[in-house]
């Protein structure tokens, strides 16, 4: 299996379009994936890093299929072996499928932040060090994580809105 066909194999999976998976690489549009996909055009190292943050996988898997442990995957391992969490009890506490953290422990994705909110949540640990390995300032639980994400991606029309909801002086 190439690169490509590992592209297009987990672009299906996550039933994302090629018009999504463009955008979320940088391509105005789905022509270039379909190029890419079918191994017509080469990616750079940069669009590589790129499509796998897009596919939330590692580099590893999609250059050469591997699935070198990832730290994320390290970190999630180092947990259920101290935590001594059984994984059928993981997945009612946490509400991540098993077929989700199979992948999480055999290295194919690495999780989203929601999801590794939710899994952070299961372990008493922060979801940021889950992610990142970065040690954190404040332990945030799944909807405070998420909303701090839809903060720092709002524009600042609707930041500006959330702060006249809260009563918040406008930033100037």
């Amino acid at each position: 299996m190439t690169m490509y066909d590992r592209i297009k194999k987990l672009r299906l999976e996550q039933e994302m379009s090629q018009e999504t998976l463009a955008l979320k690489v940088g391509y105005k549009g789905r022509s270039m994936i379909a190029r890419i996909e079918s191994g017509q055009v080469d990616i750079s190292q940069s669009k590589v890093k790129a499509f796998a943050k897009a596919l939330n996988t590692s580099i590893d898997y999609l250059m050469d299929g591997t699935k070198q442990v990832n730290d994320f995957q390290y970190r999630l391992m180092r947990l259920i072996s101290e935590k001594h969490i059984s994984a059928d009890d993981l997945f009612k506490r946490s509400g991540i499928s098993q077929v989700d953290f199979n992948n999480y422990i055999s290295g194919t994705y690495i999780a989203t932040p929601e999801k590794a909110a939710m899994l952070a949540n299961v372990f008493g640990v922060d979801a940021n060090w889950l992610l990142t390995g970065e040690e954190p300032t404040m332990r945030t639980d799944p909807e405070e994580f998420a909303l701090i994400n839809a903060w720092r991606a709002a524009d600042e029309l609707t930041k500006a809105m959330v702060r006249r909801a809260l009563g918040m002086e406008e930033k100037k």
